[in-house]
């Protein structure tokens, strides 16, 4: 666990504890390996802009296995890094969001990705719960018992009415 707060962090139970000293320990490891998670880019095309926002599509190498949402740093040759977010992957093309017009085209890129923002958004969850009372996760960790009977379902075809079924068929 890394000591430079030890001071300041709030008394967690002590499974709460553990995942907390878990993502500060990947939070380090991410800060040493920073420099291996530059993605590179290709091929970028503005595909849409909105207010001051600016979304680009671009070619990857290899698939993502990244979540939309994650921000980052784009690095274009010739201008300072620009904080990006990622709207989406699908196969090997990226659409990230920047708050600057970087015209029409852009042909290499590189994504600059710190997962460290969601690991650290994710202690500071742990630590804002801490005290609330989570039935499921206590039952998931063997702190308590399962409780009531199974119900049985209804066939999904069945359960649905008409109206319901057209929706599901729209969308």
């Amino acid at each position: 666990m890394s000591s430079e707060h030890n001071n300041e962090l709030p008394a967690l139970p002590p499974l709460l504890e553990e995942f907390r000293a878990a993502l500060q320990d990947e939070i380090e490891a991410a800060k040493r390996n920073s420099s291996s998670s530059a993605i590179p880019l290709t091929n970028g095309h503005k595909v849409a802009s909105k207010g001051n926002a600016y979304q680009y599509a671009f070619l990857i190498d290899s698939v993502l296995n990244m979540p939309d949402g994650v921000p980052g740093d784009l690095v274009v040759s010739g201008k300072a890094p620009l904080f990006a977010t990622i709207i989406s992957v699908e196969g090997l093309r990226i659409v990230i969001s920047v708050e600057n017009d970087l015209g029409n085209f852009v042909p290499t890129a590189k994504l600059k990705t710190n997962l460290t923002i969601l690991m650290r958004k994710l202690i500071e969850r742990i630590e804002n719960n801490a005290n609330r009372k989570n039935p499921a996760a206590e039952r998931m960790l063997g702190n308590a018992t399962v409780s009531g009977a199974p119900k049985k379902s209804q066939p999904l075809s069945r359960s649905l009415t008409k109206t319901n079924r057209m929706r599901l068929r729209v969308h």
